[in-house]
């Protein structure tokens, strides 16, 4: 298996699935646990890891709507940051997961202010 294909693969079809809105309470702890499963192979990314698996409790819990904004804003920094390094193999497609993630977090904040 080549991991840096699995995990560029895996960044698209995230982007794609919060961009959509097919990242129901059904299908989101199913792409956080690839998620998972995709980093395990990588060093360094224990507090990514940490904050994916919390996501992953919220979710399947059905948290508190404030909690799971607290993780995505979380992975969304963790992932600008990765972004900026220059090791980053894919940095245009972590930026654009990073924005993905804010957008959903302002537009689930506007909805509950509406």
């Amino acid at each position: 298996m080549n991991t840096q294909q699995t995990t560029e693969t895996l960044l698209e079809t995230t982007i794609q699935a919060l961009t959509n809105g097919e990242h129901t309470t059904e299908s989101g702890p199913a792409l956080v646990d690839d998620w998972l499963n995709a980093l395990s192979h990588y060093d360094g990314l224990a507090n990514v890891r940490e904050a994916l698996s919390s996501l992953q409790k919220a979710l399947l819990n059905e948290a508190d709507p404030v909690q799971i904004r607290v993780l995505l804003m979380e992975l969304a920094q963790y992932t600008q940051a990765f972004s900026a390094q220059e090791a980053t193999s894919n940095p245009d497609a972590l930026r654009r997961l990073a924005n993905t993630l804010q957008g959903l977090i302002i537009s689930a904040d506007q909805i509950g202010h509406s």
